[in-house]
């Protein structure tokens, strides 16, 4: 079921930091995606790897609907760890 209001960012964002098991450095950019998309994950480091409407993120919990994530790295970032 498809809510009639959904949300996305406003415009792009990125930000980098270590991965929490490999300790390697990730690169994360999130841009705006239309309705009814949901969260898609895409690794741009490696071609043809995605995972469309992951909801169980972190940006799900602050109410966007939608949202492109690419990843250029093996997992994503802890950024300082304190969440």
């Amino acid at each position: 079921m498809t809510s009639a209001l959904q949300a996305t960012i406003a415009s792009p964002i990125s930000f980098k930091g270590r991965g929490l098991h490999t300790g390697k450095r990730a690169q994360i950019m999130i841009y705006p995606a239309d309705a009814n998309r949901g969260i898609v994950f895409r690794r741009i480091d490696k071609a043809g790897r995605s995972v469309d409407h992951n909801a169980g993120t972190e940006i799900h919990a602050c109410g966007i609907d939608n949202a492109l994530v690419d990843v250029n790295g093996n997992e994503l970032s802890i950024l300082d760890g304190s969440a």
